[in-house]
């Protein structure tokens, strides 16, 4: 059995999607937060249907889980909460621990790419030790698959080499690495202009619906 886990913040104004909040304020970047993540989360269950996967909501913050539960709904999604630590740490510690207890492949998926979710399958190694990872324009990933341990996250986050660095760390342990096509996540308002603009917001459709209500003046 795969996994197909989604990494998310709980969208608490504040909190989530910071750098929405010069745009649409604290309650603005919280409703965009949260349709993304709903429509991340129902996106990797459709991607995940044919394949009877395990579904992971792998959220942060720890003491959330009540909250994050309510917003999951009814979903298929189980809830795992982030642990203290770095984001590659936290990403080692779920691909790690879904591995050992006897998932096939782990694929991790981020919850500012709500566009791009459906293709969370493409993200399944097709080889043994095979890592794949779809970028992201901006220099880092929005998915990472794999179905072994790999040493590939102990490196800073934050950058516009994030892919460049992991690729090469996966490449100097011996793996085998598969890109996807690069393409634009959600990290600033223009991102999400830019997606309305050429239709790809479309395939988020609560993530498109908050963005029109909060900017109805952006391209529909």
């Amino acid at each position: 059995m795969d996994a197909f886990v989604v990494i998310a913040k709980e969208p608490q104004g504040g909190f989530a999607k910071t750098r929405l909040r010069p745009l649409l304020g604290l309650d603005g970047a919280a409703a965009i937060a949260e349709a993304m993540l709903l429509d991340t989360l129902e996106a990797v269950a459709s991607a995940a249907r044919a394949t009877s996967a395990r579904l992971v909501l792998f959220h942060d913050s720890p003491d959330g889980q009540a909250r994050m539960r309510e917003r999951r709904g009814s979903g298929p999604f189980e809830l795992l909460a982030q642990p203290p630590g770095t984001l590659g740490q936290r990403l080692d510690h779920v691909t790690r621990t879904l591995l050992a207890e006897g998932c096939d492949a782990v694929v991790v998926v981020a919850a500012d790419a709500p566009h791009l979710a459906r293709a969370a399958a493409d993200v399944l190694p097709a080889v043994g030790g095979e890592v794949v990872l779809g970028p992201c324009a901006d220099g880092g990933y929005w998915a990472v698959g794999l179905d072994e341990p790999a040493p590939i996250f102990d490196l800073p986050m934050g950058g516009d080499d994030v892919l460049a660095a992991t690729v090469r760390c996966a490449r100097d342990a011996g793996r085998a690495v598969r890109l996807l096509e690069p393409r634009l996540d959600v990290d600033t308002p223009g991102d999400l202009a830019a997606l309305a603009a050429d239709g790809s917001l479309a395939r988020a459709p609560r993530t498109a619906a908050a963005w029109q209500a909060l900017v109805p003046a952006q391209p529909r």
